[in-house]
């Protein structure tokens, strides 16, 4: 079994799948890192990277809410949604462009100093996913309808933790559509994107309060806009423009 560093807590692989999650080493000399939550189960590399992601979510002490999350040059940019809007593929063409990656599955914060931790596990992307970014699909073994790329293999990894002070600030919230139509990005409310990270939450139910006032500060601190997009890559480059 191998042990890696998963949202502020520890979560075993089997062996045989431990090369695909070689940007989430264990650091056995942070402090918080607590006793091991368990072994993640699977007879392939998304079926373990399933089970590893809902033994973080679970255990960890930090808000854990369902978005994509990259690193710009003035603070990280953040991405909510729910499963099939695409973040997988957004954040993979945005670390293409130029941003550091930090998650495509959540945004873990630390309720109380609002800092955020970086979640480097393995991007499922699909075949169309694949040929848009320009990824070839049968580079390596797939997992069903979809191959795992490993973070680095797309550029920066940007690597932050939730007890680091300073904290890297959330400075944008995109609230993205996925539909026809010419890609925009323009200037959106901060009431709609507490209202997105709430309902985007895995745990706030533990820490109602917290979870809540937390999610406000974070808005408050943060720019938000909307975005409608056919082809993630010409957003990732207005992104990059705008950031």
């Amino acid at each position: 079994m191998t042990t890696l560093r998963m949202l502020g807590v520890r979560v075993g692989v089997p062996e045989e799948f431990a090369d695909w999650f070689a940007d989430l080493a264990d650091d056995a000399e942070q402090p918080h890192v607590g006793q091991l939550s368990g072994q993640a189960t699977g007879s392939d590399p998304l079926a373990v990277l399933t089970s590893a992601t809902l033994l973080a979510v679970e255990h960890s002490e930090l808000l854990c809410m369902h978005a994509g999350v990259v690193a710009g040059q003035n603070g990280l940019v953040v991405l909510p949604g729910v499963s099939g809007l695409g973040k997988t593929t957004l954040v993979a063409a945005l670390v293409q462009s130029g941003f550091g990656y930090v998650s495509d599955e959540a945004l873990a914060i630390d309720r109380a100093k609002l800092g955020v931790e970086s979640f480097a596990r393995p991007l499922a992307l699909s075949a169309a996913s694949c040929d848009l970014l320009g990824l070839d699909f049968s580079a390596t073994d797939s997992a069903g309808a979809e191959m795992l790329v490993r973070p680095s293999e797309l550029g920066r990894i940007s690597s932050i933790r939730a007890s680091d002070v300073p904290a890297t600030n959330v400075n944008e919230i995109v609230l993205a559509q996925r539909g026809p139509g010419a890609t925009s990005l323009r200037p959106g409310r901060r009431g709609e994107a507490v209202v997105e990270l709430l309902t985007r939450s895995f745990n706030s139910f533990r820490q109602p309060t917290d979870s809540f006032h937390a999610i406000v500060e974070t808005v408050r601190n943060a720019r938000v806009w909307r975005a409608c997009y056919s082809d993630a890559r010409e957003l990732a480059e207005l992104m990059r423009a705008r950031f």
